[in-house]
């Protein structure tokens, strides 16, 4: 049944009775009576919802063909417009059988995905268009996923591929140059930016005269500009309106991207009126599509870096605000302290005044209280929720929402079925909650500073705070963390609280006193070509290959806090994400750089290198005796090594959010994508770590 048609099939009413029939369980020939009649009109409401929602009810006895499947899944797609919840809905669901022969539904919905800001989640599926179909339309596609996402070393080198089987193709010519233009603007040394800039206007240049495009013809302007060539920069601008004017004369549908290269050639040549009014007509043509939207902005604040003119930049390109919230739960067991229901309303209409009537992307907790009103008021203005919870579903509404009541467990339950995303940062309690929670408010902070990045938006705080110190994990907690790393603030405070005493559930045991949790950078590592060691080359290797790791780890400032080993194996803990991750990119330089053959050891001999930054528990190891940390984040951070390139070091989601908080420069986060883990124990979000430093291997 197609989704659009709102009428039950014929057979629908007999397949009712049957599973009402079935639910109900009574012995034949008793009497219903209200409760079958009740049962019939519950089940035939279910069916009606699950269409409303978009599903679809087909008879097992008739096959679907391959034309109408594709058909369908396009349809469904495009209905989903930009509607991110429902986009990521439709990919969980998809059934990979009947997707392989489907390489137009990778397409559609990867394209979604980049129109709406969210190249991460586009990469994952073009990526597997690629492994299914091999396209070059697939890997383009791939290249423009990446690009977006900051990936600039994985698109050049995909890019690179392209132009090899076709090398007047404006588009890969065009994303090649801008990946020369996105490695310009990462630098921090102003001759490096220069050369990035140089390269990405002669590729742009070349391609334009190639191929006579508008897009590549007026990046090729804009960077003029940059480089101080403003006669030609005027000269391309002129020369790319007179395309634009031939694009408009052609029936049919206008680009948008006409409108917004039209913006942008006027804005080059100082006639802002024309320039508004034609960044006006793109951005209506756009629609929601953030991710559009976001790259008009960026070319036109890269022109108005130049021009040095005033222009409503804000106004013009209306990119939503990333916001971090934190708020105190309601208290229903201490009714003198915390937010209660008395204050609720007032609190509510402070959240509400705070968010007005513009969409945020917000990340939250989802506990009773704040929280919840935060997210419910950011829903209804048509924002995106991305809920963040210390441990598993049923955990976090024992402890944090089952206690104000089954209302606030049907609203919790509510939120997350809106929200765009929901993380959950372990597999349980521990016996220190709080440091659970504490771990929680930095990982959502470093995940809202990374979409911030990603779009070029502001990252503000938003608290619901009493004033008062609190302990770890809380309220007071979060927001001495959003100052401590230049967050800007916003607190809303109603009457103040009286101060109430911190309650802990802490088992208080020996065991407990000892493990206590701390966040932590882990590294493990390996050895490929090991294996093809022969029993000479052994004593060759530890003499050499690994006392050369030990020795660079002897650095006080690259010495670990634990170190183990076994056999070529390593793992390390470091103090912080910063200090790890710039060792691990030093020890890849070295062992790259240095011949091993000259050893007689194999030549290939290359590290593998995984990171990941959570919660461990120091403790002394009680058959070897020495420091150690030990925990399920271990684990984690072990299955992610197997599955690293040699001479590569990844990390984990948590470690480049936890590295985008505290505002690491060394190095930046690539998304590789959402891998598998070694074993089959699941699959994470994956990056690779990059250098910025001269010193520091790119790979």
């Amino acid at each position: 049944m197609d989704p659009s048609d709102r009428k039950p099939a014929p057979e629908l009413p007999d397949f009712v009775r049957q599973l009402v029939e079935e639910a109900l369980n009574r012995p034949a020939g008793e009497n219903h009576g209200d409760a079958g009649q009740s049962g019939r009109s519950a089940a035939i409401s279910v069916f009606h919802s699950l269409l409303e929602r978009g599903y679809k009810i087909l008879p097992p006895s008739h096959a679907v063909s391959a034309t109408q499947l594709e058909a369908d899944l396009l349809s469904e797609i495009a209905s989903a417009g930009q509607d991110l919840k429902r986009l990521r809905q439709i990919w969980r669901a998809r059934d990979p059988q009947n997707w392989k022969d489907i390489p137009s539904a990778f397409f559609a919905l990867g394209s979604s995905f980049l129109e709406c800001g969210e190249p991460l989640m586009a990469f994952d599926v073009l990526r597997q268009a690629v492994e299914i179909s091999g396209t070059y339309e697939a890997k383009h596609l791939c290249a423009l996923a990446l690009l977006r996402a900051g990936a600039v070393d994985s698109a050049r080198t995909i890019l690179n591929e392209l132009l090899v089987k076709n090398p007047v193709d404006e588009e890969v010519l065009g994303l090649l140059a801008g990946t020369e233009k996105k490695l310009a603007l990462l630098a921090s040394a102003p001759l490096e930016r220069r050369k990035h800039f140089a390269r990405a206007f002669e590729l742009y240049r070349n391609a334009f005269q190639l191929t006579n495009g508008y897009w590549t013809g007026i990046n090729a302007a804009s960077l003029a500009l940059v480089l101080k060539k403003k006669r030609t920069a005027a000269s391309f601008a002129a020369k790319v309106v007179e395309c634009c004017r031939i694009e408009l004369q052609r029936p049919g549908h206008v680009p948008f991207w006409v409108f917004a290269t039209l913006g942008e050639a006027h804005l080059i040549q100082g006639e802002l009126e024309a320039s508004k009014k034609y960044y006006k007509l793109s951005v209506e043509s756009a629609g929601r599509k953030q991710g559009n939207i976001v790259s008009m902005r960026r070319n036109a604040d890269l022109v108005l870096q130049e021009i040095g003119r005033d222009f409503p930049l804000n106004e013009l390109f209306p990119v939503p605000d990333v916001l971090v919230f934190s708020g105190h739960m309601l208290d229903v067991i201490r009714p003198e302290g915390g937010l209660t229901g008395e204050n609720l309303p007032e609190i509510k209409g402070r959240i509400e005044s705070a968010l007005g009537s513009s969409p945020v992307i917000g990340y939250s907790s989802a506990a009773c209280g704040s929280d919840i009103l935060f997210l419910e008021t950011n829903a209804r203005n048509g924002g995106e929720n991305y809920i963040i919870l210390p441990f598993p579903v049923e955990d976090f509404v024992a402890m944090s929402v089952a206690v104000a009541g089954k209302d606030w467990e049907r609203r919790f339950h509510a939120v997350l079925e809106t929200a765009a995303d929901v993380y959950v940062l372990s597999s349980g309690q521990s016996h220190v909650v709080e440091t659970q929670f504490e771990y929680a408010n930095l990982i959502g902070l470093g995940l809202a500073r990374l979409k911030a990045q990603q779009l070029d938006s502001q990252l503000r705080g938003l608290a619901v705070w009493d004033g008062h110190p609190g302990g770890i994990g809380g309220t007071a907690s979060a927001v001495e963390l959003w100052k401590k790393h230049h967050v800007p603030v916003e607190v809303l405070q109603s009457t103040p609280f009286p101060a109430a005493s911190q309650t802990t559930s802490a088992d208080t045991s020996l065991a407990a006193k000892e493990f206590i949790p701390e966040v932590r950078a882990l590294l493990f590592a390996d050895v490929v070509g090991f294996s093809r060691l022969i029993e000479s080359q052994v004593p060759e290797f530890f003499s050499r290959f690994m006392k050369e790791i030990g020795d660079f780890l002897e650095h006080p400032l690259r010495r670990p806090i634990a170190i183990n080993t076994w056999g070529d194996a390593l793992y390390l803990v470091f103090e912080n994400v910063q200090k790890a991750g710039r060792v691990a990119l030093e020890l890849q330089r070295r062992i790259l750089d240095t011949s091993w053959s000259q050893f007689g050891l194999p030549t290939g001999l290359a590290l593998r290198i995984g990171l990941h930054g959570g919660l461990v528990y120091s403790c002394v190891d009680p058959v070897t005796k020495a420091h150690t940390f030990v925990g399920a984040q271990v684990t984690r951070a072990a299955r992610l090594e197997p599955i690293a390139p040699p001479g590569h070091v990844y990390v984990s989601q948590e470690f480049a959010a936890i590295a985008a908080a505290e505002g690491v420069k060394e190095f930046s986060c690539e998304y590789v994508g959402i891998t598998p883990s070694a074993k089959g124990y699941g699959d994470y979000p994956t990056y690779v770590l990059r250098s910025r430093m001269g010193n520091l291997p790119s790979q």
